[in-house]
């Protein structure tokens, strides 16, 4: 029987169908619509960049590229069930789209009941086996059945006339490093059938929240679209069992796609702020003026424009335009109305280092200490990317490799 790594390989793609007078089409012209209107009484501005990498060879002349496709969003809060919907309606090819979704969001049985009720025709729910407490592995292993043949429907004739995207769980509940991927994304993005490889055009989507250099009270988001990949099995180890190759294989997709997550990350004036912060509450400083943190993190965009990895840098374009004043003063309030710093005198700020030090729990830590997550963020991406860890190193006089995020 031959491997997987050794089967005939075909990307699915399919002719969509006109579905502009389809319930499913105004259903999501109307969420799309309806959150254009809510978004900015909480959200200052979202930035989208990369839409043309949906059309054939990332050029703007070309048509878009076919479906079906796999959306690989970041997840980073709540705040994206708000921001993000308006972007289909820019989209070169508004998909129908099926999504992949949890069947517990609200954690209260007869309410999630109406929920996968109303959304099932764009949803696929699945439950997460491995966040479960108290289940035998038996009961995990029916679970895990259960949502293969849901993701194996996906690839079902009538489902490969819709885009499918899958959320992984970006920094949500977490301290602002990236959440483990799991297997989710790497199900969704391929099946074996007929002794073939399916494989869907996965499309990763990095998605970056800041919400101290907003006007206090609303946030930021950045939005960047990569470019087309595709799923490619690993190669078999000589005598290894099944179970064994994919637990690698699915690291190994696990790995891509948090490397692309990475590379599509975006740098904020919240995250290089919370660096300086931290670096120098972490000395035991007691305070600083407004003025070093400010040129600090100018010091740090100029130095973020030189990067040459050979990988994409985005930056908050209001930074990189050298736009420094609004951001800035809002970072500045919010830091004082949540309590990071105190006026001194004269532009000096004093440090409150117990404040930017809590440690709230992983459900909580983005709302009870957006420094330190934003902070945390940062110092998750340099980690993975060396040449901005020794910016971190350079700038704040921080040192990330080897540091623990908690």
């Amino acid at each position: 029987m031959p491997k997987k790594h050794e089967l005939e390989r075909v990307v699915i793609e399919s002719d969509f169908p006109d579905f502009e007078r389809t319930k499913h089409y105004k259903f999501t012209t109307l969420i799309a619509e309806t959150m254009e209107r809510i978004r900015p009484h909480f959200t200052e501005q979202i930035y989208v960049t990369g839409i043309d990498n949906l059309r054939e060879n990332s050029n703007p002349a070309n048509p878009p590229i076919k479906g079906p496709l796999l959306y690989i969003v970041g997840h980073e809060s709540w705040w994206d069930f708000v921001d993000l919907p308006p972007i289909w309606s820019a989209l070169p090819r508004k998909p129908m789209l099926k999504v992949v979704a949890r069947d517990n969001y609200s954690h209260f049985p007869p309410l999630d009941f109406l929920i996968n009720k109303f959304f099932s025709p764009f949803t696929v729910t699945v439950q997460r086996s491995w966040n479960m407490e108290g289940l035998s592995e038996e009961e995990k292993e029916k679970l895990r059945e259960e949502n293969n043949a849901k993701f194996n429907s996906l690839f079902s004739a009538e489902n490969n006339s819709y885009d499918r995207a899958i959320l992984p769980e970006s920094s949500t509940k977490k301290n602002g490093a990236f959440n483990k991927i799991h297997s989710g994304a790497w199900r969704a993005s391929h099946r074996v059938n007929n002794g073939k490889l399916e494989v869907l055009n996965c499309v990763p989507i990095g998605n970056t929240l800041d919400n101290m250099a907003a006007i206090p009270g609303k946030h930021l988001t950045f939005v960047n679209v990569g470019e087309i990949f595709q799923y490619s099995p690993l190669e078999c180890i000589e005598g290894e069992s099944k179970e064994d190759y994919t637990r690698r294989d699915i690291a190994a997709f696990a790995k891509a796609i948090k490397n692309r997550f990475v590379n599509l990350h975006t740098y904020t004036l919240g995250q290089l702020g919370g660096i300086s912060l931290l670096s120098r509450a972490m000395k035991g400083y007691q305070s600083l003026s407004r003025l070093d943190l400010l040129t600090e993190i100018k010091e740090a965009v100029e130095a973020l424009k030189q990067i040459k990895d050979g990988r994409p840098v985005y930056i908050d374009p209001a930074l990189e335009n050298g736009d420094f004043n609004s951001r800035f003063n809002n970072f500045i309030e919010n830091l004082h109305s949540k309590g990071y710093v105190s006026y001194v005198n004269n532009g000096t700020l004093h440090i409150s280092q117990d404040r930017l030090m809590e440690t709230p729990s992983n459900k909580r830590y983005k709302k009870d200490n957006p420094l330190r997550y934003l902070a945390n963020k940062l110092i998750d991406v340099s980690q993975e990317r060396p040449e901005v860890g020794w910016l971190v190193r350079d700038v704040f006089d921080f040192e990330p490799a080897g540091y623990m995020i908690n």
